[in-house]
């Protein structure tokens, strides 16, 4: 019933595939004496229900930003978007809610719910089967609009299901209450980093022995128009509403929404478990910019720093090839600073062994706010799988690019 992925680790584990535990590197108290497997996935993005329809659209160059008919907007860029066809639509039966307590639900809860209900199943695991258990819960969230549409219905419109129903924090904890999961249960606010952070705090509680399994996504709905003309008017939204990272042509981003989800383990106990496995997680990292020119500036040294502890705690030196995937708000400025932190990182000393391919997504379903990182972790497994089936290395179709950036 289940897709093949692109590893068995307890069937190749004989032959080798299996590689030597990394170099032990340290992330405060935190060692990565072991990698975590991604044995189970689902996305819903705009022009993409699932993770393998993502990866053709990548593949085929195609573009998912389209004019917004949600409401009108007369500022530059704030009539475009990246949507999904339905956010409405929920089944509330099969996950056992009232209808009038799924009407006060943000559709972000449903979102996470219906996707980390699928990463779950495509894992090839029975959700029944993490009742009881010790399975975390982490989901990046940063928006708010459905508590902005409730309060507009004045008070009278306001239900006891809405006291639960627009907190962000329920995201990660309805689903972890609908699977019956006792694990850490959160969601995380960081900014547009929020399910990459997420993505790390699952890790690190299994590291710990806290989960045994997690589940790690982000979601994102764009119910309102007032974020996007706080953004135009900071000139920040593109106006042509034409998303370019790492391109002289860029003029800002275009604002979209979706959800990701994974479902993490150990590989030891992947491997234990016979699990099939898209990819494996070796390192991570986080910090922050700290001061600079504005709260809102990428610096490029912090950046970078970064990126080095995340390949230290995965004990790699210089790989002699690798894959570089950003997601990049697209002004020129920005764009241009995520490209040198890369530049940076890689080339501490000497020449390159081979070319670091840049890859960036921004183009095909605009920029997310917040889920990229678990977006990437949706696109790239298909990547590999497709690398080690057809015996060739692919990257996405670079869209309407003119040229680089510095």
């Amino acid at each position: 019933m289940w897709r093949r992925r692109c590893v068995t680790l307890r069937r190749k584990a004989a032959g080798g595939f299996v590689a030597e535990p990394p170099k032990r590197g340290k992330l405060g108290a935190m060692s990565w004496s072991d990698s975590i497997a991604v044995i189970g996935l689902a996305c819903r993005v705009p022009g993409a229900d699932s993770a393998a329809a993502l990866w053709r659209l990548l593949r085929a160059g195609g573009c998912a930003i389209t004019p917004t008919d949600r409401w009108e907007s007369a500022e530059p860029g704030g009539g475009y978007g990246g949507f999904l066809d339905d956010v409405a639509g929920f089944d509330a039966a099969f996950f056992g809610i009232a209808p009038r307590e799924a009407a006060a639900m943000d559709p972000q809860q449903r979102l996470a719910l219906e996707l980390g209900w699928s990463a779950v199943e495509d894992a090839g695991v029975l959700p029944a089967a993490l009742a009881g258990t010790a399975t975390g819960v982490f989901v990046g969230a940063m928006g708010g609009d459905y508590a902005v549409l409730a309060a507009r219905g004045g008070a009278a419109t306001l239900s006891p299901h809405t006291f639960t129903g627009v907190q962000r924090g329920m995201i990660a904890n309805r689903l972890s209450y609908v699977l019956g999961a006792r694990g850490p249960s959160l969601t995380v606010d960081t900014g547009q980093s929020s399910s990459l952070v997420a993505v790390q705090l699952a890790c690190e509680s299994l590291l710990r022995g806290e989960s045994t399994v997690a589940l790690a996504g982000g979601v994102n709905l764009l119910l309102t128009p007032e974020q996007g003309l706080a953004a135009a008017r900071a000139g920040a939204l593109s106006p042509s509403g034409d998303s370019r990272p790492f391109d002289v042509a860029a003029n800002g981003f275009v604002r979209a929404e979706g959800g990701a989800f994974v479902l993490l383990k150990p590989a030891a106990a992947a491997a234990a478990d016979g699990d099939e496995v898209y990819c494996l997680l070796r390192g991570g990292a986080v910090n922050n910019d700290g001061g600079g020119e504005s709260v809102a500036a990428p610096q490029v040294r912090a950046q970078a720093e970064v990126i080095r502890l995340a390949c230290a705690n995965a004990g790699w030196r210089r790989p002699s090839w690798a894959t570089s995937s950003c997601t990049a708000p697209a002004p020129a400025r920005a764009t241009r600073s995520r490209r040198r932190r890369s530049a940076r990182r890689w080339a501490p000393a000497g020449p390159p062994a081979s070319r670091c391919w840049s890859a960036r997504s921004s183009r095909t379903s605009a920029t997310w706010r917040p889920p990229p990182a678990s977006w990437a972790l949706s696109r790239w497994p298909w990547r590999c799988a497709a690398a080690s089936c057809r015996r060739a290395s692919t990257t996405p179709h670079r869209t309407r690019r003119s040229r680089s950036t510095s």
